[in-house]
């Protein structure tokens, strides 16, 4: 069982929180609060931006493979195609991050042939 969970505010409720933490979840963070107190989350007001920001970047990262990725939809079926989908894309954005730490790459325009 995980010690700490960022969720969406959708699943909000002091029902949820009550049942994760019988689960031995010990800090929980919900996007939105609708009504709870962050104390009763979490231990600290700073580890409920933490988990709250962490889910964030996760969205984000999620919202770059749909719409610059075109993950959207996966056309291929089955596991296997969907496993080799995901070692092209996770090349793919290897290959971008290194591009993006390379020292003396001009960054401010694409030479066009």
């Amino acid at each position: 069982m995980p010690r700490q969970v960022a969720s969406d505010g959708g699943y909000a409720s002091i029902e949820n929180l009550r049942a994760a933490k019988a689960r031995g979840v010990e800090e929980v963070a919900f996007h939105k609060k609708r009504g709870l107190v962050v104390e009763d989350m979490v231990k600290s007001r700073w580890m409920y931006r933490q988990l709250r920001n962490f889910r964030a970047g996760i969205e984000a990262g999620i919202s770059c493979l749909k719409r610059a990725y075109g993950l959207a939809r996966c056309t291929w079926k089955g596991l296997a195609h969907f496993q080799c989908l995901c070692v092209v894309i996770g090349g793919g954005v290897q290959l971008g991050v290194v591009y993006a730490l390379t020292p003396g790459v001009n960054r401010s325009r694409i030479d066009r042939p």
